[in-house]
């Protein structure tokens, strides 16, 4: 059996270590690789204060299919599947109820709607299920990412994530991280998708290193982690469709995952060393040439967050709009987090850690 590392802090001292130090996570790199004026508006500011980067409908109503699934997973083995299965459905409810206070209009989103989609999905997977055993329904883990002997130096930063739990399959005696995914767009293609998808991958190559440091009880092999586990939910009024698939990653994929990040880390680092440069010798409003808009992210999921302030300009009236930016993947909504050790919270030097995280 494996089990992650126990002991510990708060949430909000979580939260005081997020903010004095130098993190980052799939959806800031994704951010910063899709459009660099989203990523400044986000993850610097205007005027120094990063701005909410507010989500829609669909990134709700995949939150609280997170948390159903999270509970469903919960005391695996311990409580009857109906029990399991109830106390899911509870979760989800609860989680609707919290992000859309109002109720919504759109059919695929409202609480029935997604109460039956979570019900059908149990069902789907109830004969597959007795192949896997959950060792944990879901983690969040903090990795420093830090030069190894012989390369190239470069300054540590943090790698913080949080993944649908560690799955063992139970024929095989090896594990995969899994990820749970909701897709309005076709379950088939978003699967295809995430074969060798950045957000999977890493949380391959961080659980690796993870277990390299020793951070998992009774697992000392870090390729005993095989790969990712991705579930998918399609998202639809009548229609009912869902996949789960894993996927193997070798030791070149997760390395290769480390160096690009790392590239991706030294290169905004870059791009924001320029900009404390054009703030005081370049001409007025030289910030946008390094944080350029890709514009045709501008409306590929909707409407972005930040148009305002890129039709009307950064005035103190469109930034009133926001509020300051203050999401990370392990505390913000779904479920609780259980302490990690008093040293990380304090120490810049610190090692990283798993964080268990569970209702």
């Amino acid at each position: 059996m494996i089990n992650s590392t126990e002991s510990g802090i708060t949430i909000d001292q979580i939260q005081d270590f997020l903010s004095t130090h130098e993190w980052y996570d799939n959806s800031r790199l994704e951010t910063q690789l899709a459009c660099k004026r989203k990523a400044y508006y986000q993850q610097i500011g205007p005027f120094g204060i990063p701005l909410s980067k507010r989500v829609g409908p669909g990134a709700d109503f995949g939150t609280c299919m997170h948390a159903a699934h999270e509970v469903y997973y919960h005391k695996w083995k311990v409580l009857s599947e109906t029990q399991r299965r109830l106390n899911s459905v509870r979760a989800f409810e609860q989680q609707h109820r919290e992000l859309f206070p109002n109720g919504t209009t759109d059919r695929k989103h409202t609480l029935a709607n997604g109460l039956d989609i979570w019900d059908d999905y149990c069902d789907y997977c109830l004969a597959e299920d007795t192949l896997y055993r959950p060792v944990d329904p879901e983690i969040g883990f903090i990795v420093r990412i830090a030069p190894r002997p012989n390369e190239p130096t470069f300054t540590p930063f943090w790698y913080v994530g949080r993944a649908d739990g560690v799955w063992e399959r139970l024929s095989e005696r090896d594990y995969f991280i899994g990820e749970l995914k909701t897709s309005s767009g076709g379950v088939d293609r978003r699967i295809k998708s995430l074969t060798f998808h950045r957000q999977p991958v890493g949380y391959v190559a961080l659980a690796r290193e993870l277990v390299s440091q020793g951070k998992f009880e009774d697992l000392t092999d870090p390729l005993q982690i095989i790969g990712h586990f991705v579930s998918v939910i399609g998202v639809g009024v009548s229609k009912r469709d869902f996949d789960r698939e894993f996927f193997p990653d070798s030791e070149e994929e997760t390395e290769s995952w480390r160096y690009e990040t790392i590239q991706i880390v030294t290169e905004w680092r870059a791009r924001m060393a320029g900009l404390r440069g054009s703030m005081e010798f370049s001409p007025r409003g030289a910030w946008k040439s390094l944080y350029y808009k890709e514009t045709e992210e501008c409306t590929k999921y909707g409407l972005c967050p930040y148009w305002d302030l890129c039709k009307y300009g950064v005035t103190s009236d469109t930034v009133a709009e926001f509020e300051p930016e203050s999401w990370n993947p392990i505390t913000t909504n779904r479920g609780s987090v259980n302490p990690i050790p008093e040293k990380f919270a304090t120490d810049p030097e610190a090692e990283s850690e798993v964080i268990r995280i569970g209702r």
